[in-house]
């Protein structure tokens, strides 16, 4: 299975209100839309950040401590992945 090109679903995002951008990300991974708006709406990060944050977790030429550097770089981006984990946990 080929990964989901991001910035591809970014750009067709942009347009999109934040549930359907909900919907779109949660089909990619195992928390569902519902789960994924309220996150991203409690955090307050917009859909630009949101895929940003998505780009250095999936990137596999970062280590995962040039990986926590970038995310601290996103606004709220590690409040997200906080919030995340704690939904996968």
């Amino acid at each position: 299975m080929m990964a989901p090109d991001f910035k591809k679903l970014a750009k067709e995002a942009a347009a999109d209100t934040n549930k359907e951008f909900a919907n779109r990300i949660a089909a990619l991974t195992n928390i569902n839309a519902k789960d994924l708006k309220k996150i991203i709406e409690q955090n307050n990060i917009d859909q630009k950040d949101f895929t940003k944050l998505i780009e250095v977790v999936k990137n596999k030429t970062l280590d995962n401590e040039q990986k926590a550097v970038a995310i601290q770089n996103i606004n709220k981006g590690l409040e997200t992945v906080i919030a995340l984990v704690g939904k996968l946990i």
